[in-house]
């Protein structure tokens, strides 16, 4: 577990940095367009890690993507699920919606 600790704490500052990119990209629920461009960052992050992405279109609502890390890991399976619309309005926030001051 301790290793596991370590590796969260190294990668800190990348997790940080992707969160303030998918915040600020601003993808109100209703807004299909926007919505999937959230989805389309997180296919091409997929992408340069070498992660399988299937991908389930709607017409009216954003698609949802399904990021597969490891499909062959031994052990169990480890599933996380998680919306990826802002919901709120657009600048509702500001602009940008969301930076950081300090640390």
């Amino acid at each position: 577990m301790k290793r596991v600790f370590e590796n969260i704490d190294k990668l800190t500052d990348e997790y940080i940095n992707i969160l303030e990119d998918v915040v600020n990209i601003e993808s109100p629920s209703l807004e299909k367009d926007r919505v999937d461009e959230v989805g389309r960052y997180f296919i091409e992050l997929s992408n340069k890690n070498g992660w399988e992405i299937e991908i389930k279109k709607f017409e009216d609502f954003g698609d949802v993507v399904t990021v597969i890390m490891n499909r062959n890991a031994a052990g169990g399976v480890i599933t996380l699920s998680g919306h990826i619309d802002t919901v709120h309005p657009i600048g509702l926030f500001g602009n940008p919606p969301a930076k950081r001051e300090g640390d």
